[in-house]
């Protein structure tokens, strides 16, 4: 008879025994997988996710152009691509720049949407060519800061780095962008010792001529970049263009924008595309569907209101909807004189602005305006809604200012956003916005 408690024995030392070896592989197992030397691609690729994240990447501009896209009528915004001036600018093998210029209202985002995904089509077979695009939106400071916008057309092209399954172009790209990030750092510490300098305008055009690539760029809403005259943006592309630097890199530039004082100066003696003078066409359309709808109109009737709301609009598509529904209200005939009531233009967008507007808020809306308009500087939150609450005539003799604390870090975040939301809310329907408090 075998002795149990010997057996037991036996079965845990070798047991244990088993443990330990087992523990002993999976060590060796991991330092050998330490050891093992990665592939200079793998490297590389590494580098890549660390400039990745440097670089910030953001998707704002593929979501404002997909929303954009969605808002457009079919059969609209086609006439751009019959003007001389485009079609110059899309198949000069020069570089060259171009200005689509407008007021808020006129639709230009949706125009310019459909530029970019007409480009899309006619490129995407292209190896040669690459459609670039940002949209700065109001609203979203990620995309209204001329830094910003540089980090995200030279992180577009940097991607291409990573299709290329090649060492030495990643690791060259790879080399162009860390420069330009060490710069970049160098610029926003004074303090940190200067060793590179590459700017922009040496790691974009370097990185086209690495995947060998002709550029169209399309930066719409430009006006909404805060900082585009303080960094000389508009020069800096220019200079881009006809830059004996680069002589081989192939650019052309679109720029789409409001007809704002510095960038009228910048572009001056560029060739223009004035939406106003060509959307007529457009907002015919717009207005001809919408009328369908309408009871009670002979066809030579829906015609006339068409030709009216066309000539009040003035190029402006937010006047159309008022417009109609003027009409959807009881009208005696002859029509024209009905129409003839319909207010003009910009008159017309104000009065749908007011209309439009909360009656809460409508007098924080008032002043608010009153602050941006004459303020020297820009006014702070606290400014305005002291002024608004009439908050200073509750303590007679205080300099104290309830709204002060807004940007208090102990407050919690929703606390502090809630002020600046109010004002943001008032103005939604103008040029009035709110960044950090101001």
């Amino acid at each position: 008879m075998f002795d149990l408690d010997v057996i037991r024995e036996t079965i845990g030392s070798n047991l244990e025994l088993q443990n330990k070896f087992m523990d002993h592989i999976k060590r060796v197992e991991e330092e050998m997988k330490n050891m093992k030397k990665k592939s200079p691609l793998d490297q590389a690729k590494e580098k890549f996710g660390e400039n990745e994240t440097r670089l910030k990447p953001t998707n704002s501009s593929e979501n404002a152009f997909e929303r954009s896209k969605m808002r457009k009528e079919q059969g609209t915004c086609e006439w751009i691509f019959e003007l001389e001036d485009y079609k110059l600018w899309r198949t000069s093998p020069d570089n060259g720049i171009i200005w689509v210029s407008g007021v808020g209202g006129m639709g230009k985002s949706i125009l310019i949407s459909s530029v970019i995904e007409r480009l899309q089509s006619e490129l995407k077979e292209s190896g040669d060519s690459l459609l670039q695009y940002f949209i700065c939106s109001a609203g979203d400071d990620a995309t209204r800061l001329a830094t910003r916008i540089k980090k995200q057309l030279v992180y577009q092209l940097y991607k291409l780095s990573m299709l290329q399954e090649s060492s030495d172009v990643l690791e060259k790209a790879n080399q162009f962008i860390t420069n330009y990030l060490d710069s970049s750092d160098v610029k926003s510490n004074s303090q940190q010792k200067k060793t590179t300098n590459t700017t922009f305008e040496d790691v974009y055009p370097s990185l086209a001529k690495l995947f060998e690539k002709k550029i169209y760029l399309i930066i719409d809403a430009l006006d909404e970049c805060t900082d585009r005259k303080d960094s000389r943006f508009l020069k800096m592309l220019q200079n881009m263009l006809f830059s004996p630097e680069y002589p081989d890199f192939c650019f052309h530039v679109l720029i789409c924008s409001r007809p704002e004082a510095d960038v009228v100066d910048d572009l001056a003696g560029k060739p223009v595309i004035r939406v106003e003078d060509h959307n007529g066409s457009d907002i015919e359309h717009a207005a001809n569907r919408k009328l369908s709808g309408l009871p009670g109109f002979s066809p030579a009737e829906r015609a006339l209101a068409s030709q009216a709301i066309v000539k009040k609009a003035k190029g402006l598509f937010r006047c159309v909807d008022p417009a109609i529904e003027f009409l959807k209200k009881p009208l005696q005939r002859p029509l024209e004189r009905a129409l003839e009531r319909l207010p003009d233009g910009l008159d017309n967008s104000y009065q749908q602005i007011l209309s439009q507007t909360d009656p809460e808020y409508l007098e924080l809306l008032k002043t608010s305006l009153r602050w941006s308009i004459l303020c020297k500087r820009s006014p702070t939150v606290a400014e305005v809604m002291d002024d608004y609450s009439r908050a200073y005539t509750q303590e007679e003799g205080s300099d104290t200012n309830p709204y002060d604390d807004l940007e208090d870090p102990s407050k919690p975040e929703e606390t502090r956003r809630l002020v600046p939301d109010q004002i943001r809310a008032a103005g939604s329907s103008t040029f009035l916005e709110v960044s950090e408090n101001r």
